[in-house]
């Protein structure tokens, strides 16, 4: 709205035009504090991405797993090891 009141567009380029008069102190100092949280939310999102993706991974390993098992319900051999062989799918995420 400052912006808009200073006569200058509603755009980036007017933002930083207007962040130029060395009057706006102030405004300055709070867009360089918003660009800040921002930086933050976004790396903070490229965080959850990760774990999400790390906790579907897991998720869908417990899947195949269950999907996979033998019908007659025996799930370990004769010599006491597993007979439930799992195959992971690998996701990447950017």
């Amino acid at each position: 709205m400052a912006l808009e009141k200073a006569g200058f567009a509603p755009q980036d380029a007017s933002m930083q035009s207007w962040l130029s008069n060395p009057s706006q102190t102030a405004a300055i100092k709070g867009w360089n504090e918003l660009l800040a949280q921002v930086a933050a939310a976004k790396e903070l999102n490229r965080i959850n991405g990760l774990l999400i993706s790390k906790h579907m991974a897991r998720n869908q390993t417990a899947l195949n797993v269950l999907h996979t098992a033998p019908q007659s319900g025996n799930f370990y051999g004769p010599n006491g090891q597993s007979t439930i062989t799992t195959s992971t799918r690998s996701l990447v995420v950017g």
